[in-house]
């Protein structure tokens, strides 16, 4: 059963690390205190053990913790961690980008129609960099359809680019859709140079990576 939120707000200690909305697939969290903030943000055990959701570039949903764990298990050697991304192409990003900040050989493997890098434990907190400012994360949706055995063949996106359209005035071509907002920019940032051949970017505030 799921709680009513309007007639039951989470709004007291008890309720730290609910998810808002009560739903499985939430990706906003209670932090009911000013102290529970800063304890998420300094990484306190107390908090974030009771965390049962976060958004998900910085927390990982546990149906995606248990698909990384199914991965790791099946594909990963001795010394090997791995992370699962949601396209060939952003694995190919991901291989590139992580074997230049870590300075190591890395590899890519496929799990069963997903795509997975696999890296020396050494440069695991580079692929989780990747994963994290990059924005190409496996949504917990496609993480929980593949664990109950429901991945379904190829992509929905041109039904979103399609309804979409309607609402922007723009052609569904040219309508794009990406795993999260984060994906959405770090793709604007690697099409610029070939907007304005020649000029140089420069990045204010949040990092993004240009892979």
């Amino acid at each position: 059963m799921t709680r009513d939120l309007a007639a039951d707000p989470a709004w007291e200690e008890k309720d730290l690390g609910a998810s808002l909305p009560d739903s499985l697939h939430a990706c906003s969290v209670c932090l009911p205190t000013w102290d529970s903030i800063i304890g998420y943000e300094e990484g306190r055990e107390k908090v974030l053990k009771r965390m049962r959701t976060g958004y998900p570039r910085f927390f990982k949903h546990p149906a995606v913790e248990r698909l990384f764990d199914n991965a790791k298990a099946e594909i990963a050697g001795d010394n090997e961690e791995v992370i699962v991304l949601p396209t060939r192409l952003a694995v190919q990003r991901a291989h590139r980008w992580v074997e230049r900040q870590a300075v190591t050989a890395v590899r890519i493997a496929s799990f069963h129609g997903l795509q997975v890098l696999v890296v020396p434990s050494k440069a695991k907190a580079d692929a989780n960099a990747y994963w994290r400012f990059a924005g190409e994360v496996v949504s917990s949706r496609q993480a929980q359809d593949f664990l109950d055995g429901k991945m379904r063949e190829g992509s929905k996106s041109y039904l979103i680019a399609r309804s979409l359209s309607k609402y922007t005035g723009s052609s569904p071509e040219d309508t794009f859709i990406f795993s999260s907002g984060m994906a959405a920019i770090t793709a604007v940032l690697r099409a610029l140079p070939g907007v304005v051949e020649g000029k140089k970017r420069c990045n204010w505030s949040f990092p993004t990576l240009i892979v």
